[in-house]
């Protein structure tokens, strides 16, 4: 049976959520929210997002820890920070994903909970929980006035919450709801989930695994695809790497070599297309060579919309290992005769 051990809880700040000018890349927690926090380290986690009035889905994420060092007193708490494990995405960058995706309309910052657990699959898992939810206006009337009062920049610092501590009823509370969601006697309306995948890619050795009969879910069946766009996007900064559009609507991550199972789900073969640059790419109209610049067909050369990205270089991941595959991409330009 899993046990609560102890829980973290605080608001994501707007810094911390990327809506300010400080260009955070963590977010910041107590001290012992784990017990190995003073160590540099990944640990594998569940994170269940809680949106719109009583929606929720879930996602396996990477908490890369980067813990604060004081330079005289020692460690002081455990950061959060973005970055990729692979093919699971980073905590932090699933948190900005989803909040940009789902709770941006949303009065207030949501609250982020995290519970160290015993005898379960994750040592963690986060509760994300946007300030519209049911879920939210429950633990907001149950839950203490420490816990629940914002401070004058509308945040809830992060506090520890025991079973033995000051927050000891707060705990009990927390640990029935955690029981409670993962029991399912709170009724939530549960999303989409994608599942994980654990291979690696190489152009040349891509199984094919989609199915022969195709269905009108064919495109919501994909495995792993919501961790390969929240992997795409995070390492382009949430931006489309022709355009430079920043709009998280208008965004989609386009495989290269294009899908035909989770071999094809790899960083190097994903870029972020605003959705009418995407069209053009699925239709063979636009394509990237192998200097990393946009080649365009002759038909899209002469549309006036379109002809200033012909040549233009593009945007590119700040760590050069998340770089789209220049095989993959010169296979896609001379599949569609663009070079």
């Amino acid at each position: 049976m899993t046990i609560v051990n102890k829980i973290s809880y605080k608001t994501v700040s707007k810094a911390e959520l990327g809506l300010s000018k400080s260009h955070m890349t963590h977010i910041g927690f107590a001290e012992n929210t784990f017990d190995e926090w003073k160590k540099r380290i990944s640990i594998k986690t569940k994170l269940n997002i809680f949106f719109d009035e009583n929606k929720n889905t879930s996602i396996e994420t990477l908490l890369f820890n980067d813990p604060i060092k004081h330079p005289t007193l020692g460690y002081r708490s455990p950061k959060f920070r973005s970055g990729s494990g692979e093919e699971i995405p980073s905590l932090r960058d699933s948190i900005l994903y989803y909040y940009k995706l789902n709770m941006m309309n949303s009065l207030g910052t949501p609250v982020l909970i995290i519970f160290d657990l015993k005898n379960s699959k994750y040592k963690l898992e986060a509760f994300f929980v946007s300030t519209s939810h049911f879920i939210f206006k429950k633990i907001n009337s149950l839950l203490s006035h420490q816990l629940v009062t914002r401070n004058n920049s509308g945040e809830i610092y992060s506090k520890l919450i025991t079973s033995t501590n000051n927050y000891s009823k707060d705990f009990k509370i927390l640990s029935d709801l955690y029981k409670d969601i993962c029991s399912n006697k709170e009724i939530l309306e549960k999303v989409e989930n994608d599942e994980t995948y654990t291979s690696s890619f190489n152009i040349n050795n891509i199984r094919n695994e989609r199915t022969k009969v195709r269905t009108k879910t064919n495109t919501r069946s994909r495995i792993g695809q919501q961790n390969f766009r929240i992997n795409v996007l995070s390492a382009y900064k949430r931006q489309c790497c022709i355009t430079e559009c920043d709009l998280i609507y208008a965004l989609e991550a386009n495989h290269i070599h294009p899908y035909i199972g989770p071999d094809t789900n790899h960083i190097q073969n994903g870029i972020p297309l605003r959705a009418d640059i995407h069209k053009l790419w699925t239709k063979g109209l636009l394509g990237i060579n192998d200097k990393y610049k946009v080649v365009l067909s002759d038909e899209a050369n002469n549309s006036e919309s379109y002809k200033k990205y012909h040549g233009q270089p593009i945007k590119l991941p700040t760590n050069p290992k998340y770089y789209p595959n220049k095989e993959a991409l010169l296979r896609w330009c001379n599949l569609n005769e663009l070079i």
